[in-house]
């Protein structure tokens, strides 16, 4: 159990140690973890059973490998009273859940520590950005309830609130760093163009939950005249990984979950992400397959000084990789990093509705329908060849889903539709 400092002093000094003193942080904490959820969740026990392993076996990083991958659907059929360690009240715990954009929303329950060393976690994250105890933060988010916390000078809004109604609000707060989800973080980049209102009070904005593209980056920065910077989190994980000021790929909070990566057959090097959490007790995830995909950073230490490992970029889900009859698989970043820099393209969704058709839809400024026509089934038909049919169809708005988020490249074949 750890008081406010004894985190404080994990989450803000274990950043800046050399990566081999990290790496022994994690595996006592990994030894300790596995212990304890052998010892207290009946699903682990039942786990290691079957696959004949020993907690006492479980002593490196590489041990660590020997432990199955447990996928969300597999633990979203538990009984949570298999999940949940019997060292913790069920009733006593925080409850939260994931927005369940790609299927059934998966439960997770979290002890009082575990949420101190999470909400430590995306702290240490803003101050990445910037931002300093005692800054005016506006958070456009639905997540965890409330109003924000007036004592931090922290304000909510909620990401269903129209654009004009939160430029209002942004108006009147002044906050210092403003964080949100891409779709209303995009929809107030054009209520601002609209009416040729100026933030000159921003030092910061935090952008997550949707895949940022260079050019949506470009914009938001010129429009919100402040620096945009990327956060990748999970509801299992919290944050999982950020952006400095360097911009130079992602931190990983490696002193609080370690990444496994594991290969993807003829991905061009995109990995899938496995993660432990270290931190939470009272559900402890061990192994759990994120269903998200990233590329590694080069090993080279970040001109920042911290010694966190990088992801050089998040590329999408699993779910969401296009899935040819050959067996092999197309990462959404194929289609993102080619078609971003097209100008005049505004907005683009790729849907694979069959492993023989994907559609794509697109939304062009004024006047440019002609020359992306021709430019964006060059590089489509570039990438998927003659393996896949495609359509392509033109709209005045792609609309969002129904959670408020965007997904540029979607695929119905992995869910079985």
């Amino acid at each position: 159990m750890y008081s406010i400092l004894d985190n404080y002093r994990a989450v803000f000094s274990s950043q800046w140690w050399e990566p081999e003193r990290i790496k022994r942080m994690q595996e006592r904490k990994l030894v300790r973890l596995v212990q304890h959820a052998y010892t207290t969740v009946p699903y682990y026990r039942k786990l290691f059973d079957q696959a004949g392993i020993s907690p006492s076996t479980i002593a490196t990083l590489n041990d660590l490998q020997r432990i199955p991958v447990s996928t969300k659907q597999t633990l979203i059929q538990q009984d949570p009273n298999e999940l949940i360690s019997s060292r913790f009240k069920r009733a006593e715990l925080q409850h939260d859940s994931s927005s369940g954009s790609s299927g059934t929303p998966f439960s997770v329950y979290l002890d009082k520590d575990y949420v101190l060393n999470r909400n430590m976690r995306f702290l240490r994250g803003l101050m990445a950005t910037g931002y300093r105890l005692g800054d005016r933060l506006l958070l456009i988010t639905d997540r965890h309830g409330g109003s924000g916390k007036s004592w931090l000078r922290w304000e909510k809004a909620s990401p269903e609130e129209p654009a004009d109604r939160l430029l209002e609000r942004i108006e009147a707060f002044r906050p210092s760093v403003l964080y949100g989800s891409g779709t209303p973080l995009r929809q107030l980049a054009g209520k601002i163009l609209d009416t040729g209102q100026a933030l000159d009070f921003l030092k910061s904005v935090v952008w997550t939950a949707e895949t940022l593209d260079e050019r949506t980056r470009q914009r938001l920065e010129r429009t919100f005249k402040a620096k945009v910077f990327d956060f990748y989190g999970l509801t299992e994980m919290g944050l999982v990984a950020w952006e400095c000021q360097a911009h130079d790929g992602y931190h990983v909070s490696d002193d609080s979950i370690i990444v496994d990566y594991l290969p993807i057959s003829d991905s061009g090097g995109t990995l899938r992400m496995a993660m432990t959490n270290l931190n939470l007790y009272s559900m402890p995830l061990i192994r759990y397959d994120s269903g998200d995909l990233a590329a590694l950073q080069a090993a080279e230490p970040c001109v920042c000084g911290r010694g966190l490992s990088r992801l050089e970029r998040v590329e999408g889900r699993v779910v969401d990789t296009i899935k040819l009859r050959s067996g092999a698989s197309i990462s959404p970043y194929s289609f993102i990093c080619q078609l971003e820099i097209l100008e005049g393209l505004e907005r683009f969704q790729i849907l694979q509705d069959t492993y023989d058709h994907i559609r794509v839809s697109i939304q062009s400024a004024p006047g440019a329908q002609a020359h992306l026509d021709r430019d964006i089934r060059k590089i489509v038909q570039g990438i998927v060849g003659t393996q896949l049919d495609v359509t392509f169809q033109y709209h005045e708005t792609l609309p969002s889903e129904g959670n408020g988020k965007f997904r540029a490249v979607q695929s119905l074949v992995e869910q079985g539709k």
